[in-house]
């Protein structure tokens, strides 16, 4: 068995190298405000954007994958038209199945999005942006 010592070197305070309560202090004051979990939010919502990038180029007049989507976005207006205009459930509509209406207990009626997407589209975005908006929010939500 050797002993090995371990030498240790001055360095100049200005020769780059120094501790890392020195290298913090070099920033930029207004980076170390945000606190950690800000930056992290600012990250995921970058590597959405990168990742998802035709949606935020189009984000109010196109809908990312068609399809069931035009549903979901039919649920959206539902929600706030079924609470704030008929003051009505929004498990039930007599739009489906006139004049008897059907219960929407076992369709895709994503209640919460339902109640995001109202302030949106109070503050006068449309539907597919508010589609849009909450679609890509799910992504940065899901990574924190």
């Amino acid at each position: 068995m050797t002993n090995e010592t371990v030498a240790t070197v001055d360095t100049p305070s200005g020769s780059g190298v120094g501790t890392s309560q020195e290298q913090e202090n070099r920033l930029p004051t207004f980076l170390l405000r945000f606190p950690h979990w800000l930056w992290a939010i600012l990250a995921y919502a970058l590597l959405t954007v990168f990742m998802t990038w035709p949606i935020a180029a189009n984000l109010a007049s196109e809908v990312p994958g068609g399809g069931d989507a035009w549903q979901h976005i039919w649920n959206l207006w539902w929600v706030k038209d079924a609470l704030l205009t008929l003051h009505t459930n929004p498990y039930h509509t007599d739009l489906l199945y006139y004049p008897d209406g059907v219960n929407l207990y076992f369709h895709t009626l994503v209640l919460t999005a339902g109640l995001t997407a109202i302030p949106l589209q109070l503050l006068g975005l449309n539907l597919i942006t508010s589609y849009n908006l909450i679609l890509l929010s799910t992504y940065v939500l899901a990574g924190l």
